[in-house]
């Protein structure tokens, strides 16, 4: 509660008992905001996301008749790779079909799915010990596939 008004008294969170009060106070139309949350309960009710593929546990439903609501003004922070390369467990990387590209291997943030919005990245360096541990993997696996002859 308290950080919250913080966020308050410094313009970046809000509070309001109706939703055309908390869309005055953002500055979107009422109509708008009323038309978003609306198309969020039928998200959750279908357990689906069309628009951005939230998973159903990430899905909730807004009370249109009831108060309070809030709001968060928020910024996007990119602190690592979203996306990024496929890789088998010896970190080789993999085409689109699945198959191995010969001689490429991918460490570290360059790794496809390894972070998501459950991921607690909350001080530098949080992803150091991932990069140096598949570094190390990835060598070791690429050193075994040289002295193979592969």
């Amino acid at each position: 509660p308290k950080t919250f008004e913080i966020g308050q008294q410094r313009g970046w969170a809000f509070k309001a008992d109706t939703i055309d009060d908390l869309a005055a106070q953002i500055g979107v139309p009422p109509e708008n905001l009323k038309e978003t949350m609306k198309k969020v309960n039928e998200y959750a009710k279908a357990g689906k996301d069309p628009e951005f593929g939230r998973l159903p546990e990430h899905l909730a439903t807004f009370n249109m008749e009831k108060g309070p609501y809030y709001a968060l003004k928020g910024i996007r922070a990119f602190f690592l790779t979203l996306g990024g390369v496929t890789v088998n467990p010896k970190f080789q990387a993999l085409n689109p079909q699945g198959d191995v590209i010969d001689n490429l291997y991918v460490v570290g943030q360059d790794i496809g799915g390894l972070y998501d919005s459950s991921y607690d990245l909350r001080c530098e360096g949080s992803a150091s010990s991932f990069a140096m541990t598949s570094g190390r993997l990835a060598a070791d696996n690429a050193l075994a596939d040289v002295k193979a002859g592969k």
